[in-house]
């Protein structure tokens, strides 16, 4: 019975050492495979605010090229408007320049869609100061189109649009104070002398 009991102690003062170091192991190995977690974690975020950041400086490159070109070569300015609007397409630069780059094209229905999209896109409060030159441009497409329209022959159509145009311009003079003020509010009294002789026809 001796011997029994003296055997299991022996057993019992080889096996505990080895259990305590197996929890000892388990313990380091979770220690360094959470740390190796954090590691990757935070590198991973570091990545992607790199990636993030050399997005925005190609966008404003792009954005740059477009400028750049409007004037002189509008079909390559919006090339380069088309890749910003592929990096950020909720941003309103890009659209915004795209329309400016249509209306040297005179393709005016094109630029007033992307003036929309320029409209209903997020703006930074740092830029939303510019967003009335938006309406402003979008107004002066619609104006190019007067013409076309007065063709038709259609008064519902014909009112409608200088009605728009009339609208945008209001917006734009009322959100921010131009140097052209004057030249605007010239242009709506004018607008809504021709609205108001429309209107009077149908009468």
């Amino acid at each position: 019975m001796l011997k029994t009991k003296l055997a299991y102690m022996a057993l019992g003062a080889v096996i505990a050492p080895v259990g305590y170091f197996i929890a000892l192991s388990l313990l380091f190995a979770g220690c360094l495979s959470a740390k190796q977690t954090q590691t990757e974690n935070k590198e991973g975020g570091y990545y992607q605010d790199i990636m993030e950041r050399n997005r925005s400086k190609r966008y404003q490159a792009l954005i740059d090229l477009g400028k750049e070109s409007e004037k002189k070569a509008p079909d390559t300015a919006i090339e380069h408007y088309n890749d910003a609007i592929e990096l950020y397409p909720n941003h309103p630069t890009a659209w915004y320049g795209r329309g400016l780059a249509k209306s040297e094209l005179k393709q005016y229905e094109l630029a007033i869609k992307d003036y929309d999209k320029a409209i209903e896109a997020d703006w930074p409060y740092s830029i939303s100061k510019y967003k009335p030159r938006v309406y402003c441009s979008r107004a002066a497409a619609r104006l190019e189109l007067l013409p076309l329209i007065d063709k038709i022959k259609d008064k519902e159509t014909y009112s409608e649009a200088v009605t728009n145009i009339i609208a945008d311009l209001l917006y734009a003079l009322y959100a921010q104070s131009f140097t052209e003020e004057t030249d605007i509010v010239k242009r709506v009294i004018e607008l809504e002398k021709k609205l108001g002789q429309i209107t009077n026809n149908d009468e």
